[in-house]
């Protein structure tokens, strides 16, 4: 080795060529690469009698061998060097090594040459390992002489890693993981400073060969080039143990995220450990959907005593309660690191209760002129929402952006608090209301509350807002129509009839003057009074003003079926760049025809239209329309579900070449789609923000979502293309009253130039580099089997979640029975291209 100095190999003495076999068998017996490093026969005295010994140092371990008189070689010890403790030299030609529970004493004319390769072998394989993990070295006087000196090892993190990891798999006789280690050197050599293991393949519980995470982890204590490590998923009982074991050494992890690991075992010990090593660099930490319960009571105080502070905490569905809330928020209230520097904090699906509400508030009361808190995450917490927002009013005006209040009780007293947040916010962007049980005067009273101040994105999905029968809808439509400053409205899954559909959307979005985006998805059926909402659709899409519009259904009650042709015709000429029309289950040839509109359109940038009962024809009908359409086209979500459809029609051996068939189809729109994203630059800018108008799931990453805002809270794209085209902007006043709202992550402007992000963010190191797009999630989020339930619920069942209830009183203004749908029956692929020539024109638009 070239870091090793070169001494002599051999000692007092010489190796026969059966103790050459003995050694070279240790080594071969492990299998895990070990090479000899020193070997020299030794004198030891035991019971007063001088013995020799034949001490062999590895790479990893040491040997004293005994020979017996007849020739029989034994190991009498052996032991690991990364648990030798200490190296002591007394007398001339005199040593001691010492382990936990024994040591080996010996004396030789070798000591200096000895003691040098054991310390040069360690060094090699512990390579920032601090004081207290190395072994103490001891000399007594001068009599042993000057000790050669060992140069430095390669300390490159890619080779530290592999070597500290080879030496620790060598203690814990498990194998190393050839592809570990490949992809560590591959993510060195990138400049990720980001360790996402579930973003390689072989971590998993069920991987083969199986995959040590003991060894791995323990080879991260003195890590100094990942910044973020991430882990979710998966049934190790053992993870957040051996995380706490890494943290209670490393100096480098800034980011720490395991969510979703099935265990409540280890989150004392992840605390202790935060808590004993005091220079950690821990600014965010994700627990989400873990059984932490009462291990809260120690990793609280840790969280406290942050060194830097925390910027971001998510403990969503942790079952945090209100003993282990209060003392939570306690720590965090007498935390003045945390409180001046904390951007986001998640406490979704906890059993929290009123004394843990008021312990929150007290916090954010206490923020006033200190505050970064931007995002704040208590969906279905169980709190209380007057109380709560009255404090935000107070301690987070000048910093809060989004606060999701979703399945949180919300009565007229609480919406009057909320508006009062509203009104008092500099910058808040996004309000989540959904499954919050509320009533139009609850909502009469927010708007009122709020005055003439500006709410861009305003979440009311699973909401009562039809309860009481059409007089609340009219209520409700003239609240929206009257509002000069709402942008964008999501009244997803309120259950509103077609009747009443139909007066919203007449009344209510047609009429205002300022909304851009409306989520409409789980309203209305295919059933009675359909006409009356056709009509109040076709008025909605030729309205010029408005961006995004999303009518999804749930694949079952609501949705609308072929009815939904109809409307097809206006598509061809519609100014909407948004467009979700999934789970209607519209059958084969409604979806030909709509894919027929979508191929004369000039305006649509991203559309949804799986769920739609499309076989083979249908999803050949919409990858022509995407190849043959505007360039403008920029985002298609892809059909799974209908092309799950496909290949479940097919049989035996016709899946396997049919599947290969659909990906390769699939390939081509995804080439196709993005040469338009390329072309069109404005896209970046005018992503979106499908989940704003839902963000009951933390997952979604709102800073490159937020990015596509301007500083108005607009898409600069969108009311650029709006105004270029004849259509009315938004109204001066509100671009006015927004305009000061600062905007959350740099983005890159039209001119060329940049602007500056409200805060810092945790960025990887190369700051010049554009992150990732992501694709934006759907309008609506669809689970057909449990629609009201947000994300977390859904993931974690035993997590408090908000309680749905039917918005209509028993009896009143109830439907006609529905029409039974048919399913519909699928054109085999060599009849397409018959059926799609002579495939009957759209039904002319009606005419109610």
């Amino acid at each position: 080795m070239a870091d090793i100095p070169t001494i002599p190999t051999t000692g007092d003495g010489f190796l026969t060529t059966g103790e050459r076999e003995f050694l070279d068998k240790l080594l071969a017996h492990r299998k895990d690469g070990d090479e000899e490093r020193f070997h020299c026969w030794v004198r030891k005295s035991k019971h007063g009698k001088i013995q020799e010994r034949l001490v062999f140092v590895s790479k990893y371990r040491l040997w004293s061998v005994k020979k017996g008189s007849f020739g029989k070689k034994t190991v009498q010890r052996e032991g690991h060097l990364l648990e030798l403790r200490s190296i002591k030299l007394s007398r001339k030609e005199h040593a001691r090594l010492s382990w936990d529970g024994w040591y080996v004493e010996f004396q030789t004319g070798l000591v200096p040459q000895l003691v040098c390769a054991l310390r040069a072998a360690l060094a090699e394989i512990s390579v920032g390992y601090c004081a207290d993990l190395q072994p103490a070295l001891e000399i007594e006087g001068d009599s042993v002489g000057t000790l050669l000196e060992v140069p430095a090892p390669d300390s490159s993190p890619a080779v530290a890693f592999e070597r500290n990891y080879r030496a620790l798999c060598n203690l814990h006789g498990v194998v190393a993981h050839q592809p570990l280690i490949d992809a560590i050197h591959a993510l060195v050599a990138e400049g990720n400073h980001t360790l996402d293991l579930n973003a390689l393949p072989f971590v998993s519980a069920r991987s083969k060969p199986p995959f040590d995470l003991r060894t791995a982890f323990r080879a991260l204590r003195f890590d100094r080039h990942f910044e973020a490590v991430l882990l979710r998923d998966q049934p190790w009982k053992e993870t957040v143990a051996c995380i706490a074991e890494v943290m209670r050494y490393n100096t480098t992890i800034c980011k720490l995220a395991l969510t979703n690991l099935d265990t409540h075992e280890g989150f004392a010990a992840l605390g202790e450990a935060l808590q004993v090593n005091n220079q950690h660099r821990l600014s965010e930490l994700e627990l989400s959907l873990n059984k932490v319960g009462n291990d809260m009571l120690t990793l609280a105080p840790a969280l406290q005593a942050s060194p830097l502070g925390l910027r971001r905490l998510l403990l969503n569905s942790c079952e945090v309660n209100a003993k282990t809330g209060v003392l939570l928020f306690a720590g965090l209230k007498e935390s003045t690191r945390t409180s001046a520097v904390i951007e986001e904090l998640g406490v979704s699906h906890n059993d929290l209760g009123p004394i843990a509400s008021a312990s929150l508030s007290a916090w954010l009361g206490s923020m006033a002129g200190v505050s970064h808190l931007q995002r704040l995450l208590l969906n279905g917490s169980v709190i209380d929402v007057a109380q709560v927002c009255e404090s935000a009013s107070v301690g987070l005006a000048a910093s809060l952006q989004e606060l999701d209040l979703t399945g949180n009780r919300v009565d007229v007293r609480a919406a009057q608090a909320v508006g009062q947040l509203i009104k008092a916010s500099q910058s808040l962007r996004l309000l989540s209301l959904g499954a919050c049980r509320m009533r139009v005067d609850a909502f009469a009273a927010l708007l009122t509350s709020a005055g003439e101040c500006n709410f861009p994105h305003l979440d009311l999905s699973r909401n009562e807002l039809a309860h009481g029968g059409s007089k609340h809808v009219a209520e409700l439509s003239r609240l929206v129509a009257s509002n000069r400053s709402l942008y964008s409205l999501d009244v997803s899954h309120n259950h509103l009839k077609n009747d009443y559909l139909a007066k919203f959307i007449t009344d209510g979005v047609c009429a205002s003057s300022s909304l851009r985006r409306i989520n409409l998805s789980c309203n209305g059926s295919k059933g009675s009074k359909w006409k009356l909402l056709l009509t109040a659709l076709q008025s909605l899409l030729s309205s010029s003003t408005l961006d995004a519009l999303s009518i999804a259904g749930d694949g079952s009650k609501f949705m609308y079926g072929e009815k939904l042709s109809a409307i097809f015709p206006l598509l061809e000429s519609t100014k909407l760049s948004y467009l979700d029309l999934s789970a209607n289950r519209l059958g084969e040839r409604p979806f030909i025809s709509l894919c027929d509109s979508f191929r004369r359109n000039q305006s649509l940038q991203e559309i949804q239209v799986d769920g739609n009962a499309a076989g083979m024809p249908g999803v050949c009908a919409l990858r022509d329309c995407i190849l043959e359409a505007s360039s403008r086209l920029c985002h298609v979500h892809k059909p799974t579900e209908d092309i799950q459809r496909v290949l479940s029609a097919c049989k035996g051996k016709e899946r396997e070449p049919m599947r290969v068939k659909l990906e390769d189809m699939w390939s081509e729109v995804e080439a196709k789609l993005h040469r338009n994203r390329e072309n069109t630059p404005s896209y970046t800018e005018n992503m979106f923000l499908t989940k704003i108008l839902c963000a009951s799931d933390p997952a979604v990453d709102l800073e490159s979502a937020f990015s596509a805002l301007g500083d108005d809270g607009v898409p600069a794209a969108a009311l650029a293309s709006s105004s270029g085209s004849g259509a009315s902007p938004i109204s001066p006043r509100v671009h006015a009253a927004t305009s000061s709202v600062p905007s959350l992550a740099p983005r890159q402007s039209t001119s060329g130039g940049s602007s500056s992000s409200y805060s810092p963010q945790l960025q990887h190191r190369s700051a010049t580099a554009a992150p990732a797009r992501m694709a934006p999630p759907p309008l609506s989020p669809r689970v057909p089997s449990q629609p009201s339930l947000p994300a977390y619920a859904r993931a974690h069942p035993s997590s408090p979640s908000p309680q749905y209830h039917e918005p209509y009183p028993a009896g009143e203004d109830a439907d006609e029975e529905e029409e039974e749908e048919l399913p519909p029956v699928p054109l085999r692929e060599e009849e397409f291209s018959d059926y799609y020539r002579a495939a009957p024109p759209p039904p002319p638009p009606c005419d109610y």
